[in-house]
C-alpha cells in the first residue's frame, strides 16, 4: 500500500517543535520536509542540525536557504520556486505555520488544497502592541482566514481563545516536551541555596523585569539564599539590566544559547521561572518538563495546562515575589516531591502521544 504524500514546510524558528513530530510522521506518510534556512538569524534548528536529523530518520529534506529579509521582493521568486517543487511532488496534504506575504501569494497556486495551518499565537503578545504591528496582524488574520481552511493550535488555552474570538472550534494538536540531550551535571542540594533559571528571549511580555525586582526586594527583606541565571537575549534587556543592584545574585549569559548548552542549564538549576505577563505556548516550559525541572509561573494558560500545584509553584498574577519566597523556604523533601511529580506528568506530553494527534487529524482530512 502506497503511503499518502505529506509536505511539511516551516521556518527554522519552529525547528525545535518540528523535530518532535517529523520522525513519527515519516513512519506513516511519504514525507518531504522543506526547511526555510536563514543563516543570518538565530533559529531553533540550523541547516546542519536539520540535515543530521533527516539522515538519522531517513527523511527527505529540501533545504531552502534565504539570505535576504522578509520584506525583500526576492521572496517572490524564492517562494515561487518552492511552490513549483511542491506541485511536482503532488502531496495529499501540506502542513505549515508560515504566514509570510511571499509564501501566502503562492498558496492559491498550490494544487493541494488541504493545507493545515498551525497557529502558535491567536492574538498578539502584549509587547507587540503598536499601530503598525496591529494593522499587520489584522491583515495576517484576514489573509490566513481566506487562504487556509484547516487551522489548528497547540494548546488548550489557544484553542479556547480561538473559539472565544472567532466562534469556531478548531483542533488542538498539542506540543510535546523538548529533549536536547543528556547532561552530566546535577543540581546542588536545595538547602545550600535555591538556583533559579530564566531562559529564552528577553521580551517585555516575558516579565524578566518583574523577576529581577522580586529577587532584589526579597534580598532587601533578608532572603539571601536565592540566585538567578539569565540565559538569553532580547530587546528588553537594557531595561532589565538597570534593575540589578546586587550583581552577585545574578549569573548573566546575555547571548543566544546554542541547543547543546541547554541540557546543562536545565540540569543545574532548581526551578525554571516563567514570570510572563501573558503567554500562548512556551518552549522553555516544555524543555523543563523533559528535564524534570519544576517551574515557578503564573496560574494561567499553558503553565496551568501543563504543570499542576504538585509539580510547580503556580501563583496568581501580581504575586511573583511571594512565589519566590515560597521557593526560598522549600525543604529538601518537598522539593524532591515536586521533581517526582514533574516526571509523572511528563508522559502525557511525549512525542509519541502528540504525534498521534497530528496523524489522526491529517488522516481525517486526507480520507475526506
Amino acid at each position: 500500500m502506497n503511503k499518502k504524500k505529506l509536505v511539511y514546510i516551516n521556518l527554522g524558528g519552529f525547528g525545535d517543535t518540528d523535530i518532535t513530530v517529523l520522525k513519527h510522521l515519516n513512519k506513516v506518510y511519504d514525507l518531504t520536509w522543506f526547511l526555510i534556512d536563514e543563516p543570518n538569524k538565530n533559529v531553533n534548528i540550523s541547516k546542519d542540525e536539520a540535515v543530521d536529523y533527516a539522515n538519522e530518520n531517513s527523511i527527505k529534506l529540501i533545504v531552502c536557504t534565504r539570505l535576504f529579509r522578509v520584506r525583500s521582493l526576492k521572496n517572490l521568486s524564492f517562494f515561487m520556486n518552492i511552490r513549483n517543487q511542491i506541485n511536482k511532488i503532488g502531496p495529499d496534504l501540506i502542513f505549515t505555520c508560515m504566514s509570510e506575504w511571499g509564501w501566502m501569494l503562492q498558496v492559491p497556486m498550490i494544487k493541494c488544497k488541504k493545507i493545515v495551518y498551525g497557529i502558535h499565537d491567536v492574538k498578539m503578545h502584549s509587547y507587540n502592541k503598536s499601530f503598525r504591528l496591529s494593522l499587520a496582524w489584522k491583515l495576517k488574520i484576514l489573509t490566513t482566514g481566506l487562504l487556509y481552511k484547516y487551522p489548528c493550535v497547540f494548546s488548550k488555552n489557544q484553542q479556547k481563545l480561538y473559539s472565544d474570538t472567532y466562534h469556531k472550534s478548531i483542533p488542538n494538536l498539542g506540543m510535546s516536551y523538548k529533549n536536547f540531550g543528556s547532561s552530566l551535571l546535577k543540581v546542588s542540594d536545595i538547602s545550600n541555596g535555591v538556583k533559579l533559571l530564566f531562559f529564552g528571549s528577553i521580551n517585555i511580555y516575558k516579565g524578566l523585569d518583574l523577576l529581577i525586582d522580586a529577587i532584589e526586594e526579597l534580598y532587601a527583606d533578608g532572603i539571601k539564599n536565592v540566585s538567578l541565571t539569565i540565559a538569553g537575549k532580547g530587546n528588553a534587556w537594557s531595561d532589565c539590566q538597570k534593575r540589578i543592584k546586587h550583581n552577585d545574585l545574578f549569573n548573566l549569559n546575555i547571548r543566544f544559547v546554542d541547543n547543546d548548552e541547554i541540557p546543562d542549564l536545565f540540569s543545574s538549576h532548581h526551578f525554571l521561572v516563567l514570570p510572563y505577563r501573558d503567554a500562548t505556548q512556551s518552549g522553555p516550559l516544555l524543555t523543563s518538563l523533559f528535564y524534570g525541572l519544576p517551574i515557578i509561573a503564573p496560574k494561567f494558560g499553558c503553565f496551568s495546562d501543563t504543570y499542576n500545584e504538585e509539580s510547580a509553584i503556580l501563583y496568581n498574577q501580581g504575586f511573583l515575589k511571594e512565589a519566590i519566597y515560597i521557593a526560598s523556604k522549600i525543604t529538601v523533601d518537598d522539593y524532591r516531591i515536586k521533581v517526582e511529580n514533574c516526571k509523572k506528568i511528563r508522559k502525557n506530553f511525549s512525542e509519541e502521544t502528540i504525534a498521534k494527534k497530528y496523524i489522526g487529524y491529517f488522516n481525517g482530512l486526507i480520507e475526506n
